[in-house]
Order: C-alpha cells, then sequence, then structure tokens
C-alpha cells in the first residue's frame, strides 16, 4: 500500500526544474525503503571445502548464469563461447560466505519512473539462475532430471558440465532461491554422484559434414605433400587440408593460380555443446574459368 501511495505521487511530479527532481529523488529512496527485500542465492557445498573448491564452484557458477543467460536473451544460437560483455549483463554479486555456504545477489533493475505501477523485473542474471535451477536435480533421487541434461540446449548441458567439474568429483552443491516477492523457494542439488555422471551423459559426439565451394589462389610457398592451402579470394580466409595421393599431381600443377576448389569440411559436435575446430579434405580442385 506503502510503495502505490507513493507511485501515485512520482506520477505528479514533473522533472524540468531541480526541486522536481530533488522530490523526485527523496520519493525513489523511501519507495526502495518499502520495497520487497532483494532476491538472494545461496550455494551450499558438501564435502571438503578447500580454497580451491571455493574458488572454481564461483567461478562455474558465474560461468553457467552467463550462459543461461545466453540461452535466454539467444534462442536461435548455439555457441557456448562467454564473451566479458555477456558476464557483465548477467553477474552474480557475492555479499557473504560462512564456511562452505556462499552468498550472492542480483543487480537490481533500473524501474521506468513512467510505469511505477508494474512489478519491478527481475533482473537477467535472476532469470538466468532460475532456469539453472529447473534443469538440475531438485534432489538426489531425480534421476529423471539428469538423463534428461543431452536433450537440453547447449548453453545448458556446458553450464552443468562447468559445476559438475568444479565439484572435483569429492564434494557435492545445493542452491536454493527466494525469488522477491515470492514465498516459494527454488532448490536444486548436483551430488557427487550426479556430478560423476554428467560427463557420461555429455559423451556422446556426431560428425557435421558438409561441403564448400572455394574460389581463392593455390599457395605454393606452403603447399606441400599430402596438404593444401588456399587463401579465398574474397574473404582472406585460409582453407588448409589433407589431400589424396590421386590429387596431388593436379594440386601442384595449380600452385599460385587462381582456383575454384570443392572442399569437405569435418566438424564433430558433443553433446556437452561443444565443438571441434572444422577440419577440410580436397574433393576437386580446377583452373578458375571466370578470370579467363
Amino acid at each position: 500500500m506503502i510503495r502505490d501511495e507513493i507511485d501515485s505521487l512520482l506520477s505528479t511530479i514533473g522533472t524540468n526544474t531541480r526541486v522536481d527532481k530533488y522530490r523526485r529523488g527523496s520519493l525513489l529512496a523511501l519507495r526502495k525503503k518499502f520495497s520487497p527485500p532483494t532476491t538472494q542465492l545461496r550455494v551450499d557445498i558438501d564435502g571438503p571445502v578447500t580454497a580451491t573448491i571455493i574458488a572454481n564452484v564461483t567461478s562455474a557458477l558465474q560461468r553457467a548464469t552467463a550462459l543461461a543467460a545466453k540461452a535466454l536473451l539467444y534462442p536461435s544460437n548455439a555457441a557456448i563461447t562467454v564473451q566479458a560483455g555477456l558476464l557483465d549483463r548477467a553477474p552474480l554479486v557475492p555479499v557473504g560466505q560462512s564456511r562452505g555456504t556462499l552468498y550472492f545477489e542480483f543487480p537490481t533493475t533500473d524501474v521506468d519512473p513512467d510505469a511505477m505501477e508494474r512489478s519491478p523485473m527481475a533482473h537477467l542474471a535472476e532469470s538466468a539462475v532460475r532456469e539453472l535451477i529447473e534443469i538440475l536435480p531438485e534432489n538426489s533421487d531425480d534421476s529423471q532430471t539428469l538423463r534428461a541434461l543431452p536433450l537440453r540446449r547447449p548453453q545448458y548441458r556446458s553450464a552443468v558440465k562447468s559445476l559438475a567439474e568444479a565439484l572435483g568429483g569429492t564434494s557435492s552443491m545445493s542452491m536454493s532461491l527466494t525469488p522477491t516477492g515470492e514465498s516459494e523457494q527454488q532448490y536444486s542439488v548436483l551430488t557427487i554422484e550426479q556430478a560423476r555422471e554428467v560427463p557420461d551423459l555429455l559423451s556422446d559426439a556426431q560428425d557435421k559434414k558438409d561441403t564448400l565451394t572455394v574460389y581463392g589462389i593455390m599457395d605454393g610457398m606452403r603447399t606441400r605433400r599430402r596438404l593444401f592451402y588456399i587463401e579465398e579470394r574474397d574473404s582472406g580466409h585460409e582453407f588448409y587440408g589433407a589431400i589424396d595421393e590421386s590429387q596431388l599431381s593436379t594440386v601442384m600443377e595449380l600452385v599460385s593460380q587462381a582456383v575454384v576448389a570443392r572442399i569437405e569440411r569435418l566438424v564433430t559436435l558433443r553433446a556437452d555443446g561443444s565443438k571441434s575446430h572444422p577440419s577440410y579434405s580436397l574433393i576437386s580442385v580446377a583452373p578458375d574459368t571466370r578470370l579467363l
């Protein structure tokens, strides 16, 4: 009720004069005083609690939060890289530690003065942690949630893998979150046994092959027995890979010339969301007749 009254007053105050700005600032500070408590994340580590384990879990939890945020922000993106900008957008704020218990909070979300009647929106980091808790087992007997991990999006699979690795095979962890304005607590665990099972669940891999047509220059300085190097003319990107014995004479004849090549690209996709660097093999190559 008090917040509603403050919001009503704020809606009648402009921003044109210094007095208006002072009154708005005072009311916003008062409003914050009567706002619900900040959502807090509690992480309990059960097992050997060393400085290394604490540091590894904290780092892995921040990476996992960023990956979950990436999944929320870019639903069609399967990449599991975490850029610094993403960490800045979804940070965890450490607020305390007691033995094996870690406490984190989330940055406050800016409030739109013109939309005071709306409930404050959860910060991206908080939404990401909610998602993370949902994909982790609810308890030590929750095998169904864990077995569903290979079917999750790559970012979530990689996030759980990071947490499992951080526990070092000797510790368990639990996470609890009571979102702002809600009474029901979200809770999840990752026991020693569950963490040890994660690598096996994510061990499957599959090869993805496709064919590229590349227009470029056969690099004569580095092309050698059973390997080719082609620099793509438009992008400058370099392709290199294997040559069959039967192709060797043709490749050597085209050294330093403009060519058009058909190249097979192979990428191994792993169940943990990661993928190998592409490797290439030459299917065919011929002079680029467009330039003749």
